[in-house]
């Protein structure tokens, strides 16, 4: 094995295969898939054992902070983002949109192999809110490379 500029590391004899809808990388002693459809990790295997219970998915979401769950006593108006049931506070504000649920559509799947012991996937993902109409939705780019 050898160091990549990347710091990933480079092993003799890595190549890729499509098996389905999943792109599928080997190595010795490992593999790992990739889901064209959903743009994830789909498995980590490392002799024979698997790694992951599901592939990574951004997320912008984040516990909120106390003074976006408490007035601190003031009074505070309904936001624009108000929806019946859940509340005045900004978290909720955030949830009525659904910025705690965003919905991933894939854009690009790219894999290829770059040399004998190289493998690069590149995904490119648009997460959106599924209850924002489109018109109004902005979303979030998102890219993942591995290697």
């Amino acid at each position: 094995m050898r160091s990549h500029p990347h710091g990933a590391l480079l092993v003799a004899g890595v190549d890729v295969g499509r098996v389905g809808s999943r792109v599928v990388v080997r190595g010795r002693g490992f593999d790992c898939a990739f889901d064209e459809r959903t743009g994830t990790l789909a498995s980590l295997r490392l002799g024979g054992t698997e790694l992951l219970a599901e592939g990574p998915r951004g997320n912008v979401w984040r516990a909120p902070l106390a003074n976006e769950r408490d007035a601190w006593g003031v009074y505070r108006g309904r936001l624009a983002t108000h929806r019946e049931g859940m509340g005045d506070d900004v978290a909720n504000g955030w949830r009525a949109i659904g910025l705690d649920r965003l919905e991933h559509t894939v854009t690009r799947f790219s894999a290829r192999q770059v040399s004998e012991g190289e493998v690069v996937v590149e995904v490119r993902v648009l997460a959106t809110s599924p209850v924002v109409p489109a018109a109004f939705a902005s979303g979030f780019e998102l890219t993942y490379a591995y290697r």
